[in-house]
């Protein structure tokens, strides 16, 4: 099984995080057409639409955490500032912008390191 990855190429050279277990939920980048309405002021007061740029495609994923490394790795990978690399198991690629990683503790007594998270992220290419 292909496994998820994000990849840093701002040094020169890439750098992968390799997601130990997939994400659980995915969903990918839509777009989103800007469109304004306005009302003429002719006697029928027909609609003209403008339509401008597509907004920014955003995307989000959920998974879980099991282990203190890869919480570790997800905090220090989604503060970057600068766009990363998505690729996910089909292979299918995407320059991201990480705007939010929100984890959220499962309680269990054998593992104290079981996380959900969610990441959101914009779409810059």
């Amino acid at each position: 099984m292909a496994q998820w990855k994000l990849t840093d190429s701002s040094s020169g050279s890439s750098v992968d995080l390799v997601f130990p277990m997939n994400p659980k939920e995915f969903s990918p980048p839509n777009r989103t057409a800007t469109v304004k309405n306005e009302q003429t002021v002719a006697t029928s007061g027909s609609t003209i639409m403008f339509m401008g740029r597509d907004q920014l495609p955003v995307l989000s994923f959920q998974g879980s955490i099991r282990t203190e490394a890869f919480f570790s790795d997800m905090v220090t990978w989604t503060s970057k500032w600068y766009p990363l690399t998505l690729t996910d198991d089909q292979g299918s690629s995407w320059s991201i912008l990480i705007t939010s990683f929100s984890p959220k503790r499962r309680r269990k007594a054998n593992n104290q390191w079981l996380y959900d998270y969610t990441v959101n992220a914009n779409v810059v290419e």
